[in-house]
């Protein structure tokens, strides 16, 4: 189903019939004791969730609040492949604005699991989405300016370490330690002008 995505989003008519499917098939495997429906579930998610016209406001609100809130605590899971597909998913269904609102509360938790799971894997759309995150939240990233500019500097590091001297930088390579700083200025950015307090430490 996932694989049709291009497919389905010429079609208005193919997407207003995803939600039933989703929630009748894919939404019970978010919290599956199988580890790969979980994964796949969430992926399944992430593929449909930017699609304004897959899940519709109103009535089916609760559906897309219960699915952002098993996606959430699959990001903790403790296989990796489930927590990088949630966290994947996570960032292409923060383009429904019950989904920012939803997971403000949680922002710390949030940032918390991303440089874990950055931690565990080296994954330049982990940090495309870690940029999305701070983007959509950065007037209240203050507080985790500091732990964020450690781990993507952190990280960034650790991947410049990791080519042996004299090898050539692969595409991979140098677009994640690209998305890596582009991530650090978007963060600074964000209290650009104010919390002068957290200037030393950042320097």
């Amino acid at each position: 189903m996932g694989t049709l995505k291009d497919n389905i989003e010429r079609s208005a008519e193919l997407q207003a019939s995803l939600e039933p499917l989703l929630q009748q098939y894919a939404f019970m495997e978010l919290s599956s004791t199988n580890p790969i429906m979980r994964a796949r579930a969430c992926w399944l998610y992430g593929q449909f969730g930017s699609m304004k016209n897959c899940f519709k406001s109103g009535v089916n609100d609760e559906h897309l609040r219960h699915v952002i809130n098993g996606i959430f605590d699959n990001l903790s899971h403790s296989d990796l492949p489930v927590r990088v597909e949630a966290a994947m998913a996570l960032q292409l269904l923060l383009e429904h604005p019950i989904a920012i609102e939803f997971l403000r509360p949680g922002l710390g938790t949030l940032l918390t699991c991303f440089l874990k799971i950055m931690d565990d894997i080296d994954f330049d759309q982990l940090v495309t989405a870690l940029q999305q995150i701070v983007d959509i939240y950065q007037e209240e990233i203050a507080p985790y300016a500091i732990s964020l500019c450690q781990k993507l500097g952190d990280a960034y590091i650790r991947l410049i370490n990791s080519k042996a001297i004299g090898d050539e930088e692969d595409s991979e390579t140098s677009l994640t330690a690209t998305g890596l700083m582009t991530a650090i200025t978007r963060v600074l950015k964000s209290i650009s002008g104010s919390y002068k307090e957290l200037y030393p430490t950042l320097e």
